[in-house]
């Protein structure tokens, strides 16, 4: 979708994005707008990317 998004833009049109509450993924979509809206009583619930490796020992 995102790359959509950026063939839209580079036909020389321009994009607006307007939320009630970003999440990560909701963001990363919007940034590629040329204005970002967010409610004033909205929110962005960002808390990052991450990953993690479990370990038990003996499993298999």
């Amino acid at each position: 979708m995102r790359e959509a998004l950026i063939d839209f833009k580079e036909s020389g049109k321009f994009i607006l994005t307007y939320d009630e509450a970003y999440s990560e993924g909701g963001y990363f979509l919007a940034s590629v707008a040329d204005e970002i809206y967010l409610n004033p009583l909205g929110a962005i619930d960002f808390n990052g990317f991450s990953s993690e490796t479990v370990f038990i020992k003996g499993f298999f």
